[in-house]
């Protein structure tokens, strides 16, 4: 909470919530999100090293957040 006077500040608003508060929306959401893949509308992003030399850089990377999208290690 290192940024909790501005939140205080700023009067926002901090919420979590839990897949099961939405499970009667499920149904509906897979279907959309099933169409939007199959017509291309998803997009992913993966930042992909080389070789198995690559692994504990591209893990470091991934737990600093210097990656963007999906780490994978293409061997």
């Amino acid at each position: 909470m290192r940024h909790l006077r501005q939140t205080l500040i700023t009067r926002a608003r901090i919420q979590g919530f839990l897949l099961d508060d939405f499970e009667e929306d499920y149904t509906n959401a897979a279907a959309d999100l099933l169409s939007w893949h199959q017509q291309g509308l998803l997009k992913t992003r993966e930042d992909i090293a080389e070789g198995i030399e690559a692994v504990p850089g591209a893990f470091v990377r991934m737990l600093k957040g210097e990656n963007f999208g999906k780490q994978l290690v293409k061997l």
